[in-house]
C-alpha cells in the first residue's frame, strides 16, 4: 500500500515539476519609440509576451528613465507615473504604451536605449526589465 502512495506522489510530482510556468518578455521588433516633431513628443509601445503555457498572474508595466540628459526633455515624473496592470494568456501577448510631451523635440539617437521599460508582480518584484533601442522618426 506504501508503495502504491509513494508511485503516485513520485509520479504527481514527475507531472507537476513538467509543468510550464508563464514565461514573460519583451517582443523587441514591435516594442519601441515613435518621436514626432510636431507637438513635439513621443509615444512608448511595448509588446509584451508570455512565451508559457499558463496565464500570468497580474503583473505591472512601469517605465525608467535611465538617461539623466533625457531628464530636462522628457516629463519624467509623467513617464513614471504610467504604471499599468495587466495579465497575459499563456502563449499570448499584450500591447501598452503612452505618449508623453517632449520639452523640445529629440532624435532618435537621443532616445536610443535612455528609456527602460520593467515588469512587477503584485508584490513589486521586478520580474523582467528591457531597453527600448527600436526608436523610429515620424
Amino acid at each position: 500500500m506504501i508503495k502504491k502512495y509513494s508511485l503516485l506522489t513520485a509520479m504527481i510530482l514527475m507531472v507537476l515539476a513538467g509543468c510550464s510556468e508563464a514565461e514573460v518578455s519583451h517582443d523587441p521588433e514591435e516594442s519601441m519609440i515613435y518621436v514626432v516633431d510636431d507637438p513635439a513628443s513621443m509615444t512608448v509601445n511595448a509588446r509584451m509576451i508570455n512565451e508559457g503555457s499558463s496565464d500570468t498572474d497580474t503583473l505591472n508595466f512601469n517605465y525608467d528613465v535611465t538617461d539623466e540628459a533625457l531628464l530636462e526633455s522628457i516629463d519624467a515624473d509623467a513617464l513614471l507615473e504610467e504604471s499599468e496592470e495587466f495579465t497575459i494568456g499563456a502563449d499570448n501577448a499584450f500591447v501598452l504604451n503612452v505618449t508623453i510631451p517632449l520639452s523640445e523635440p529629440l532624435t532618435a539617437d537621443e532616445l536610443s536605449g535612455g528609456i527602460e521599460g520593467y515588469v512587477t508582480d503584485i508584490a513589486g518584484n521586478e520580474i523582467y526589465r528591457f531597453s527600448f533601442d527600436h526608436i523610429e522618426e515620424a
